[in-house]
């Protein structure tokens, strides 16, 4: 059988949250998600809240999930957030906290998997193209509101907390192509500013 044949359960992704300290070069397991494990989510850390938004949940079949986990004595209390504004869920997008809110840009996902997958058609982005997505969207008030767009999609980049906003390093765009631009976002009022 193909690898990519498998079911969503076969392919053990990790779920495992690990901690370092790096004053005693120490690792250690904080615990579990509540949800199975996934790739390529976009995870963020910010006073004590953990975020992780989206991903893959097996090769080609993307995550439309999102949870937050409150860290507190090396214990984590995990809560579902609404899911991701995609349909299809995305893997490798950015996110930031910028001024206490959840912003998540761009990412990549197969238009169609989804449908496939449900529909018994386990290597579910078989024959699909990937896509990129140049959407940025802002978790307000339990709802994922699209709030701007990045000059093109990108997807599998970093994404950094910089001076009130979010800095979006390197990627690849559409057919796989690596790009090296830094990307500064940031909301002001209403609006989102984007400096290339």
């Amino acid at each position: 059988m193909d690898y990519c044949s498998e079911q969503v359960y076969n392919y053990f992704i990790n779920n495992h949250i690990i901690s370092y300290d790096p004053s005693k070069n120490q690792w250690k397991i904080l615990g579990t998600t509540p949800f199975p494990g996934t790739a390529g989510s976009s995870v963020i850390f910010a006073e004590q809240q953990i975020y992780i938004l989206g991903g893959e949940r097996k090769p080609g079949l993307r995550s439309v999930r999102s949870w937050t986990g409150e860290l507190s004595h090396d214990r984590i209390k995990w809560s579902e957030l609404p899911p991701v504004a995609s349909p299809e869920g995305v893997s490798g997008a950015y996110a930031s906290v910028i001024d206490g809110n959840i912003f998540l840009a761009g990412g990549a996902y197969f238009p169609g998997a989804a449908e496939k997958y449900s529909n018994g058609e386990y290597w579910s982005h078989k024959g699909l193209d990937k896509a990129y997505s140049k959407e940025i969207y802002q978790l307000i008030k339990n709802d994922w509101k699209k709030v701007g767009s990045l000059p093109e999609g990108l997807a599998y980049g970093v994404s950094l907390p910089w001076q009130g906003g979010m800095l979006i390093l390197g990627g690849e765009k559409k057919d796989g192509k690596a790009v090296s631009d830094v990307i500064y976002l940031k909301k002001n009022d209403k609006q989102i500013k984007i400096v290339k």
